[in-house]
């Protein structure tokens, strides 16, 4: 059976404007990160940054990988057809002109 263990005060975590949020240290209340092999977050700037510095990009951010490495892999996102390729060194170079 279930029993209580006492009160205690509960804070909510605001983090202003948009941020990318690993829950590291947080206790998360579902299994779904625990029971994933390989967990991504996609970041696009242009969505949060009207006057970003970098259009039509995607940041995949690999959170977790039980077999291979993590990090952020950085993708050209053509938006019309929500498709993403590997970014070319002329889609840098051109990036907000």
């Amino acid at each position: 059976s279930i029993e209580s263990d006492g009160e205690t005060e509960v804070y909510d975590l605001t983090v202003p404007g948009p941020e990318n949020f690993l829950a590291n240290d947080l206790i998360v209340h579902n299994s779904i990160e625990q029971d994933a092999d390989v967990v991504l977050f996609i970041y696009r700037d242009e969505v949060y940054n009207e006057d970003t510095e970098r259009p039509n990009q995607a940041d995949v951010i690999v959170a977790k990988h039980r077999n291979g490495p993590t990090g952020i892999v950085t993708l050209y996102f053509r938006k019309e057809l929500t498709q993403f390729a590997n970014l070319r060194k002329t889609d840098v170079d051109l990036a907000g002109f």
